[in-house]
């Protein structure tokens, strides 16, 4: 029983490492030893009952057997089986460390093994993981791809555009320029339009002037008796409507001069 307890306060009380299960031996070593003491004093008690057994079955024996008990309890073991039995128990003990040292490199190795399993793993999940991030890479990629082209299209769109604005504006500026020139020969024309009225009305000022004339020549024609006299009379008429030609032609310019 004690065995037991102990061996299951040995599989709970294992180190990690190899240093840990030293120190735990050593720690343990004076209770392996007094589970040997006890293993050994065991043996002892279970021989002498089965000593004790036998002469109960061979009544026959009782003196012989009472004279073996007696040198059996008298008899001391000497000391070279002693020694023997030492040796024995220091070889058992040495089987049993190399034993529990053999099954703690193999307990290690499963973990190791176990360890590298879920190592194997982790670098599955990391590289399914990794795949699948490649994959939405990839598609971003193709996302990123279409955006561009599309960015492509409205950017030919809009230098489209720029170009047919600026089209547009070369033609408004035109447009401009040709109402502004539109606006000067309007301007032109009306400047033309009262140029020709002042025109309209210096030529029939000369008209009145010239019936004005034909009528004084008349008058003077009228008076007249000789025909000396008259064709005086028709000269210096001549060279009065010389003269009043000559002055409005010179007001006209005048009045032209100070219109304009």
């Amino acid at each position: 029983m004690r065995m037991v307890m102990i061996s299951n306060g040995q599989g709970e009380d294992r180190g990690e490492t190899f240093a840990e299960r030293a120190e735990e031996y050593y720690r343990k070593r004076p209770q392996l030893l007094a589970l040997l003491q006890d293993l050994y004093n065991g043996y002892i008690t279970l021989l002498d009952r089965c000593q004790q057994t036998k002469r109960r079955l061979n009544p026959r024996d009782q003196q012989d057997e009472g004279s073996e008990t007696e040198s059996t309890l008298s008899y001391q073991p000497p000391p070279a089986q002693e020694n023997i039995v030492d040796d024995l128990v220091a070889e058992l003990v040495i089987k049993n460390v190399e034993n529990e040292f053999l099954a703690n490199q193999l307990g290690d190795m499963d973990q190791q093994r176990n360890d590298c399993l879920r190592k194997i793993e982790l670098l599955k999940m990391l590289l399914e993981l990794l795949e699948s991030e490649r994959v939405m890479l990839l598609n971003d990629n193709v996302r990123l791809g279409h955006k561009v082209s599309a960015v492509l299209e409205e950017k030919n769109v809009v230098a489209s555009e720029a170009m047919f604005m600026k089209r547009k504006a070369a033609e408004l500026a035109r447009c401009l320029l040709r109402m502004r020139d539109d606006y000067r020969t309007c301007i032109l024309r009306q400047k033309i339009e009262d140029l020709q009225e002042q025109i309209f009305f210096l030529e029939k000022r000369n008209k009145e002037y010239h019936e004005q004339l034909k009528r004084s020549e008349m008058k003077v024609m009228k008076k007249s008796n000789s025909c000396c006299f008259q064709r005086r009379s028709k000269k210096t008429g001549f060279k009065l409507w010389e003269r009043v030609k000559n002055a409005d032609l010179f007001m006209c310019g005048v009045h032209h001069n100070g219109s304009s």
